[in-house]
């Protein structure tokens, strides 16, 4: 009897292990990458990213980075991410937040934002060179994250 017992407790736990490995929510993730030039030579990354649920069919997140090029190096980055739900014939942005990503010490972040309308989702930022202590430059980024009513971001 103890023996049934041990399988029977046994079996169930690999069929809830199992059950729940193959019902796990996990994101189905879609990327794509496009580059702006600037006239003084350097550039933005555009990155879009794209999370969807593989059981929840009418919501999806995502993100989108302007990550920005000076000569060739990363200095810093502006990410907006929101979150959609959608059904076919309209969408909504239900949240959105924005941050920026400081990778040098001469560039820092005067302000960043964010805002929902609609379908689509709004981030904004400003970030600034300083040289000596004193502001040589300052760059305005204004993002949207827009979700169409099949879920498709751009």
């Amino acid at each position: 009897m103890k023996k049934i017992t041990s399988l029977l407790i046994c079996a169930l736990l690999i069929l809830s292990i199992v059950t729940n490995y193959a019902f796990a929510d996990g994101p189905v993730v879609k990327e794509s990458t496009s580059i702006i030039y600037l006239e003084d030579g350097n550039y933005f990354e555009v990155r879009l990213l794209e999370n969807s649920s593989a059981f929840r069919t009418n919501s999806k997140s995502g993100s989108k980075t302007y990550t920005y090029y000076d000569h060739g190096s990363a200095v810093w980055a502006v990410i907006l991410n929101a979150t959609f739900t959608f059904d076919g014939s309209s969408a909504t942005c239900t949240s959105a937040s924005c941050s920026v990503a400081i990778y040098s010490s001469f560039w820092y972040t005067v302000s960043s934002g964010s805002s929902i309308s609609g379908n689509t989702a709004i981030g904004t930022a400003s970030v600034a060179h300083r040289l000596l202590g004193v502001t040589v430059q300052t760059i305005p980024v204004s993002i949207t994250l827009s979700c169409d009513a099949n879920g498709n971001l751009s």
